[in-house]
């Protein structure tokens, strides 16, 4: 990096890798896998880009997720990674803003699991939990297990757009790139998901508890369909 000299002015942060599974049923490797990707990845980039980004006094953009504000029963080191990154986004706003007008930006999207390669290793990854869990928590988790994955390959993405193209993630990226007067955050999310996100940042744990039991209930069931 010492040896580039071209001015850079926005940085974007958008890699990330997700597991699906209740936390006692991942592996160590699962979990190492996500923070190293979605998280220090994302420091590690940062930090590389920033004498660049001082210079120009330009813009560092983090897509991180809707999960970073608001956790999903499944999605724990995944969430974990998320808020990580919302409170990074915070601090570094208020860092590199005040000592190097450097504008620091945050993305949530919401459900872009349809278009984009993020549940492409679902299988394979579950098939790693099986394969790594005792056989006592076999026994004891089997049914649940086996008909989660069955129920989130079935049933992720259903408010997703097909593809990025034409989405409200897209135009708010090329904004907080080039527009004139960004927003220090963006929702990047389908009508349904602002209404959700909306009420359940003003509503008590107990009753967004409720709301997100509701909204999985069809991932965790262990009836098979008939």
């Amino acid at each position: 990096m010492a040896k580039l000299r071209s001015d850079l002015w926005a940085l974007v942060n958008n890699a990330g890798v997700c597991v699906c599974g209740l936390y006692d049923w991942q592996t160590q490797r699962q979990r190492e896998w996500q923070i190293q990707v979605n998280l220090l990845g994302t420091m590690r980039i940062t930090k590389a880009f920033i004498p660049l980004l001082k210079r120009s006094r330009g813009r560092i953009i983090t897509v991180t997720s809707i999960n970073g504000v608001i956790t999903y029963p499944g999605l724990s080191v995944y969430c974990a990674t998320k808020f990580g990154l919302e409170g990074f986004n915070n601090v570094l706003r208020q860092e590199l803003g005040r000592q190097h007008g450097i504008r620091v930006i945050t993305i949530r999207p919401g459900d872009f699991a349809r278009a984009t390669a993020i549940m492409a290793q679902h299988q394979k990854l579950a098939q790693e939990m099986w394969n790594e869990m005792p056989a006592d928590q076999q026994s004891e988790d089997g049914e649940l297990f086996h008909r989660y994955h069955e129920n989130t390959l079935k049933n992720y993405g259903l408010t997703s757009p097909p593809s990025i193209e034409g989405s409200q993630l897209l135009h708010d990226i090329k904004e907080a790139v080039l527009g004139i007067k960004p927003k220090d955050t963006y929702l990047s999310a389908a009508f349904t998901h602002r209404i959700v996100y909306s009420i359940m940042m003003i509503v008590p744990r107990k009753w967004t508890d409720y709301v997100l039991a509701k909204l999985t209930q069809h991932i965790f069931s262990n009836r098979s369909d008939t």
